[in-house]
């Protein structure tokens, strides 16, 4: 619980500082400062002492209105040496990364306006925030302040949705840890729907499903021996021990190797290769109905081979310039082609 929640019956629920004042502020468990938001008068010189009581290290940030969202993806591109905060106007003041058991303080002055302390630790600034409001108006109750840490929504009382970095724009992706997939998990959704997983170290779609997208709050707050959560219902998934795609004959399994992948209105073109082939995966969803289609495009094949798919996992496949060459074997036609896949 917080400190300043145990305050119910004595003043405000939150931090209150006068013209010259000194808060200390501590890094708790579960990825949180203890103060959810702090208030202080305009002008007001303000010192932040950050206490880290817990398992590992984080750091303080200070920043401009509005700012805060912008200043943490800025510090995923800066290193440790620099303490993950980037060197931008829109950064007030800032510690160094504090380790278990240190502390370290800030000080510097504020106009009015509404703030943001943050850990701009890598993966933590998307939760690990709070306001500071340097106003001497009355704030919002702190269950109707809509600048709180979902942690702290989810502790008032606040009807819990699934956490994402900021609000999404669909189709949506993410590199994630999810079930089912190697620790280079891609996930995607076309409309906060339809989603599914593509496994960029083995270069193969893993599995797909409906009825919502991806809850990300588990394997935030942990020390990365969580996943994040599949929303809705799979309704198909590939057989791990049979690698799709055959090269030469049906049962050669070739060699992958992840090219990255090219964005289209927002939509994955996985490129790959196969052996020594190069191909193009697009993934859409089917108008209408559950399920999606694989879309293929073969851009090199040295010494022209032949390539087969083989249909594995639960479902229907209909295939689209590529003829059945066996049990579950489909043989490519062309440079091109499709499968769609049904529950």
């Amino acid at each position: 619980m917080y400190r300043t929640l145990l305050l119910l019956c004595l003043g405000p629920l939150w931090a209150w500082g006068q013209s010259d004042t000194t808060l200390v502020i501590k890094a708790i468990a579960g990825m949180q400062y203890d103060l959810p938001r702090i208030q202080v008068k305009p002008g007001s010189r303000v010192t932040l002492i950050l206490e880290n009581y817990d398992d590992m290290a984080h750091n303080l940030v200070v920043t401009r209105p509005g700012a805060r969202l912008t200043v943490v993806e800025q510090a995923l591109k800066v290193t440790a040496e620099k303490n993950y905060v980037p060197e931008s106007p829109l950064v007030v003041a800032s510690t160094k990364i504090v380790i278990p058991g240190a502390s370290e303080q800030v000080t510097f002055r504020v106009e009015e306006g509404t703030y943001s302390y943050v850990c701009t630790y890598p993966g933590h600034g998307f939760i690990m925030y709070g306001p500071l409001y340097a106003t001497s108006k009355p704030l919002p109750p702190l269950a109707k302040d809509p600048n709180l840490a979902p942690i702290v929504k989810e502790k008032l009382g606040a009807k819990k949705e699934p956490a994402h970095a900021f609000a999404l724009e669909y189709p949506a992706l993410y590199r994630t840890w999810v079930p089912g997939a190697s620790p280079a998990a891609i996930v995607v959704s076309f409309d906060g729907n339809s989603s599914y997983c593509w496994d960029a170290a083995q270069c193969r779609l893993r599995y797909a499903w409906t009825g919502g997208f991806v809850d990300n709050e588990e394997q935030w707050y942990s020390k990365g021996d969580k996943y994040s959560k599949i929303v809705g219902e799979t309704y198909w998934k590939e057989d791990s021990l049979n690698y799709p795609l055959r090269v030469g004959s049906p049962d050669h399994i070739p060699q992958v190797r992840f090219l990255g992948y090219k964005l289209k209105d927002r939509l994955p073109t996985f490129r790959y290769l196969i052996d020594d082939i190069e191909v193009h995966e697009t993934l859409t969803a089917l108008p209408g109905e559950i399920g999606l289609v694989r879309r293929f495009a073969v851009v090199r094949n040295p010494s022209s081979r032949k390539i087969y798919f083989h249909a594995s996992g639960k479902g229907s496949f209909v295939p689209t310039g590529a003829d059945p060459a066996g049990s579950g074997l489909f043989l490519a036609q062309s440079t091109t082609f499709s499968l769609a896949v049904r529950p």
